[in-house]
């Protein structure tokens, strides 16, 4: 059995946003979930995470519904970032603490403060450990909320767009840092994420979203001109650079 099992989810707010999603996702793998805007993906993060409750199917992590779970349990399993994170007064080592949270009972303890330590230097934010996150650049603030994410010890790390408001550098900083972490700890990762490319040259797998089902599922072989026209109504061309392929906008199908 793998990891995580969504089987059969359905959720909705005036009408159907997810319809009968299935797929699932083994130990240490990168998803990345694909389609346009309004297509779902936020709100399958959040149904992962029990942040918001599908009305049919279920979640199962490690083979547990997550109906059965505690918040606090959950937070244990997986960890979520949001698209849009608040920076504030706080220290970016206090900030990563507060991902130890499902952990701490009255105070944080020696081994709580190690994981701390581990994941400031490994993210290389040594430098920037005593300064306030609202003091901090978009590309160091958004490598805290990932920082905040990996502290909890997940199995499983979700993340809603990460590096859409980041430019080119930090975009591969931030994917750099997340593939190479998760893959030595063994963590599965599933990105939210609108480029293409991108996706491209991190994910082993991948899920195109498309009027509230999954569209397709599977490795790149899932990204071809076919589906790109079908899910995001853009003509395009298929090439390999460096061994991976890249996709090549040519143009708008108007309807």
């Amino acid at each position: 059995m793998g990891l995580l099992k969504v089987k059969n989810v359905y959720f909705k707010y005036k009408k159907d946003i997810l319809h009968d999603i299935n797929f699932d996702i083994e130990k240490g793998s990168f998803t990345a979930l694909l389609g346009i805007n309004g297509a779902g993906k936020s709100t399958l993060l959040k149904n992962i995470n029990r942040i918001l409750q599908p009305y049919k199917g279920c979640v199962l992590v490690e083979g547990i519904d997550t109906h059965k779970l505690s918040k606090n349990d959950i937070a244990k399993k997986i960890s979520y970032t949001a698209q849009s994170n608040a920076a504030s007064k706080m220290t970016v080592y206090d900030s990563i603490l507060i991902g130890r949270k499902p952990y701490i009972k009255l105070h944080a303890t020696e081994h709580d403060h190690k994981i701390v330590c581990e994941i400031i230097e490994y993210l290389r934010l040594s430098d920037y450990a005593l300064r306030y996150t609202n003091e901090l650049s978009g590309g160091e603030f958004q490598k805290v909320v990932v920082a905040r994410a990996l502290a909890q010890e997940p199995a499983l790390l979700l993340l809603d767009e990460p590096t859409s408001s980041l430019d080119l550098k930090n975009q591969l900083d931030v994917m750099d840092i997340v593939k190479r972490y998760c893959t030595e700890k063994g963590i599965a990762t599933i990105v939210s994420i609108h480029d293409i490319n991108l996706s491209l040259r991190y994910a082993d797998k991948f899920i195109l979203l498309k009027d509230a089902s999954v569209f397709a599922c599977g490795g790149a072989e899932v990204i071809t001109a076919d589906h790109m026209r079908e899910v995001y109504s853009v003509e395009v061309e298929l090439h390999t650079i460096a061994g991976k392929p890249f996709v090549v906008p040519l143009r708008q199908i108007r309807e």
